[in-house]
């Protein structure tokens, strides 16, 4: 009786385990979802420093080249062990001027997956040289949708009703990275579009930006 108490447990025990296995064939409500959740939900990303092979300002330089679409005053730059892109110092030396406008675009075309979500991962310090230090970052997308209640003037649309503006400066006597996600509006930029997004120096002499992702979520 021991034995076939015994063998009924474990005939049980392992329909259970059946029942929870997922269905390969990915079949039911829902199977065919799991190829989308492991995909890569970000049309572009880089951490500059964290990655292999992107440890050097030329090899940031040649994972932003396909993307870069506009550069006024801004280089990349290792400084104290950490890699980033920053408003470049005038040839003579010094610091950039003050708010200089310094500014860069990025670009990916024809989206192969919405964009909703823009994370820009910023160096924040202190010190007079990042006092005021402040970027602006504005995007915008392919005017092939109508979905979005922001105009533009050139053939995009703005996905933010304003520029969001991020602060290099904190009250810490450290240097420390911070993650700022912007919720782009209107649904963001669907799949299919362009979507370009701007980053301007809007205040203090420096800025930097260690790494950004493009996501849908």
């Amino acid at each position: 009786d021991e034995a076939a108490a015994a063998a009924a447990a474990a005939k049980e025990e392992e329909e259970e385990q059946q029942e929870q296995r997922p269905d390969p064939s990915g079949g039911g409500r829902g199977g065919s979802s799991s190829s989308c959740a492991s995909r890569n939900p970000c049309v572009l990303s880089f951490l500059a420093g964290s990655e292999r092979g992107l440890d050097q300002p030329s090899q940031l330089d040649a994972r932003l080249a396909p993307y870069l679409t506009m550069n006024e005053g801004w280089t990349s730059e290792s400084d104290h062990g950490k890699l980033g892109l920053v408003p470049a110092a005038p040839s003579g030396g010094g610091s950039a001027p003050s708010g200089g406008g310094a500014r860069f675009a990025l670009e990916v075309k024809e989206l192969e997956q919405p964009v909703r979500v823009i994370t820009v991962m910023a160096l924040q310090s202190y010190g007079p040289r990042w006092e005021g230090s402040r970027v602006a970052v504005r995007a915008e997308a392919s005017s092939s949708s109508t979905s979005s209640p922001f105009s533009s003037s050139h053939g995009y649309r703005h996905l933010l009703p304003e520029a969001v503006v991020l602060s290099g400066e904190h009250g810490r006597s450290t240097s420390e990275l911070y993650n700022h996600e912007i919720v782009l509006g209107g649904g963001g930029a669907p799949a299919g579009e362009d979507l370009r997004v701007e980053v301007e120096l809007v205040g203090g002499t420096t800025f930097k930006i260690m790494g950004m992702a493009l996501c849908s979520r």
